[in-house]
């Protein structure tokens, strides 16, 4: 039972973890991008719009550069191991 009861705090502080290390990000990916609009002076129509496109395509980039390498890291190490790289449970 307290296995149970710790597993549950530990999903719930994972949860937390996930999610405020999401707005974080968030927050400095519109930092960032305000410094980058500024720097090179792009706007279009709209400040707060150029704003916040820029930071979801710098987002969107970190997932994908994240993604890409944990798919090369995941093949590189099956080829070492010898194994299958594609299984039905992955």
């Amino acid at each position: 039972m307290m296995e149970a009861a710790r597993l549950k705090r530990a999903r719930w502080r994972l949860r937390a973890y996930f999610i405020g290390s999401g707005i974080i990000m968030a927050f400095l990916f519109l930092l960032l991008a305000e410094g980058v609009i500024r720097f090179f002076g792009v706007e279009a129509t709209n400040y707060l719009a150029t704003l916040v496109f820029a930071a979801m395509v710098m987002a969107g980039g970190t997932y994908a550069i994240i993604y890409f390498s944990a798919v090369v890291v995941h093949v590189a190490r099956r080829r070492l191991n010898k194994q299958p790289i594609m299984e039905t449970e992955d």
